[in-house]
Parts: structure tokens; sequence; C-alpha cells
């Protein structure tokens, strides 16, 4: 589905939603594009790219999309969208829906009065880089109050996984943004009606704030596992400690029990009228005296 969209200055913006083959073929057409190009734009390209498709600028974008509005549910992935900028004409298309894009296209046409389709493009992508901050402060926030809980008896293992996840859920899609956005400004900065201005420098200093953010995420992310890890390989030696002292203390005196426990003839103390007494008193003294040597070497 195609719905084109115009603003005073002349400008055309096309907005392609699960594109259908005919679909494509029009744009092509309309842009002169050549048909060798067809299967490139027919189907979604799993990399990053930004090429010129003789006069026209060809990018790929992949953005992170939160698929559940629920903050809880960290459900993210990766959503591209095409860009096709040629004189005074952008396309965009988006080959599974557009959820990714809350922005009314007449709107964004009369505020922001340009008559270049690369600074749209740019305020577009600066739109998308606000909403991510919005997600990247939510996960942010989630790890903060992390960090005041992870130091109680619960582990966290889970939840700290699924916040890893969202991150490099939007990390590795943003990442490869600057490259992309520095080649279609590479493109056009010898094109006299296309020549990039303060709506490109604000759209890189959102991405740099934004790559910033996920830098500082991924470290609170990496330090709030190793202190689980820590904490947990801490308990368990803790556990294993005990065990282990335990199994110390009991060892002699099972020994002793089944010693004295075995049926022969003139076993000393068994025939004495007091015997269960004396091995009691003699099995409480030698766990006291094993806990004693345990406390003196601060095993406990």
């Amino acid at each position: 589905m195609i719905t084109k969209h115009t603003n005073a200055s002349g400008l055309i913006w096309n907005i392609v939603i699960s594109p259908t083959k005919d679909d494509i073929a029009h744009i092509m057409t309309d842009m002169h594009i050549p048909e060798e190009y067809l299967e490139e734009l027919e189907t979604p390209t799993p990399q990053p790219v930004c090429m010129d498709l003789q006069g026209t600028t060809y990018a790929v974008f992949h953005v992170p999309v939160h698929k559940k509005k629920d903050p809880v549910t960290l459900h993210y992935v990766e959503q591209e969208i095409d860009v096709l900028i040629k004189d005074k004409t952008i396309v965009t298309i988006f080959y599974d829906s557009l959820d990714v894009f809350d922005i009314d296209p007449t709107y964004a046409l009369n505020h922001h009065k340009t008559s270049k389709p690369l600074d749209l493009w740019f305020e577009i992508l600066t739109h998308i880089y606000k909403n991510t901050h919005k997600e990247v402060d939510s996960l942010v926030l989630q790890v903060k109050e992390l960090r005041e809980k992870v130091f109680t008896d619960k582990e966290h293992i889970e939840t700290i996984s699924d916040i890893h996840r969202a991150y490099l859920a939007i990390d590795f899609p943003i990442s490869a943004h600057t490259d992309i956005t520095e080649s279609i400004q590479e493109k056009h900065k010898h094109t006299v009606q296309i020549n990039p201005t303060r709506s490109s420098a604000r759209t890189q200093g959102e991405l740099h704030k934004l790559m910033q953010k996920l830098d500082k995420l991924g470290a609170y992310i990496h330090e709030l596992r190793d202190t689980q890890s820590t904490l947990i390989n801490a308990r368990q030696n803790s556990l294993i400690q005990t065990f282990t002292i335990l199994t110390f203390v009991f060892l002699p005196i099972n020994f002793l029990a089944a010693l004295f426990g075995m049926n022969v003839i003139n076993m000393p103390i068994v025939q004495h009228p007091l015997g269960f007494w004396i091995l009691s008193g003699c099995f409480a003294g030698l766990s006291l005296l094993l806990l004693t040597f345990f406390k003196f070497r601060r095993w406990l």
C-alpha cells in the first residue's frame, strides 16, 4: 500500500507499507530506478546498507521496536525501514508494519516546512531516536531498581537476562546508524539542492547521546550480572563450607558409634552402667573440640 503526502514546498513523501511487487515497480518507475534493482527493493535486507541506484540514494535502516507496550514485557524486535531519496521526493518502505512510526506524516511535512527530503528524513530519525531514548530510560530505571534488590536472598537471573536481551536488541541495530547516516551525507555533500543542514547535526547529536546512554546501560547490566554472580557464588561457597564442617564434625562421631556398635565380647565401656553417658560425653566433647578448632582457624 502506497500513501502519498506533499507540503507547500513541493516535497513529496511516499509511505509504502507491506509492499507488493506492483508497489515496488510503481515506485521504481516514478523515481526512474533501473529494473535490475527490483529484487533488492522487493525483499527485506538483513544488513544496513547505503548505495546509489543511478541517481537515487538508497539506504536501509534497522530500528528496535517494543512489540508489547507493557513495559514489564521486554520483547524487542528489529524493524527495517528502506529509504529512497531523489530530487524532491522521499520514499520510506516498511516491510512489516508501522509500529516504529507514530509520527503523523501531514504534521511532519507541514511542521518542518522543508523542501529537502534529506532534511525530512533526518527529522524522522530524530523522532525515532527520541522514542528510543524513552525505551532506554525505562531499562535504566529497571536496572537501578534491581541494584537495590540484588543483595537480597532472592535471585534475579531471569530478570537480568531479559533486560540484557532487550539492551542488545536496541544496541545492535542502532550502532549501525552512524555509518549509514554519514554515508548518506557523503553522497549528498556536493549536491546543491540537497545540502546537509542543522537537521543532520541535530540527528547526529541525538544519535550520539543515545549511543552514550546505551554504553552506560551496557556497563550497568554487566556490573549487575557480575554482582549477582558473585553473590550466588558466595552463597554456594557458604553452603559448601557449612556442609563440609558438618561432615568433619559428624565423621569421627559416626566412626566411634560404628566402632562401639560392633557385636564383640568384652567391648570396653559398653558393659559399664554409665556407658551411654560416658560415650555421649565423649561425642559431645569431640564435637566441641572440632568446632573450637574451626572457630580458631576462622572457618566459621
